[in-house]
């Protein structure tokens, strides 16, 4: 699983379209709630994501790394 770190959902799906990827082999949210239900993913950073707040950015990111490790080998 990829997560998509983007300006917006559009963003995300215009660049996961342009890798081949299908939905299900990716995911892209701004709701930190949602995303820390979620683990053992890839993150991926579009330069779209500069578009973000820096603070949320950083809370965003952070956040992306520890529960992209969990349950990872």
């Amino acid at each position: 699983m990829i997560f998509v770190i983007a300006g917006s959902y559009g963003q995300a799906k215009k660049w996961a379209i342009a890798q081949s990827l299908t939905d299900k082999e990716w995911f892209c949210t701004l709701d930190l709630e949602e995303l820390k239900n979620t683990s053992n993913f890839h993150v991926i950073i579009l330069e779209s994501a500069a578009e973000l707040p820096p603070p949320f950015f950083e809370k965003l990111y952070t956040l992306a790394q520890m529960r992209g490790r969990i349950n990872r080998q």
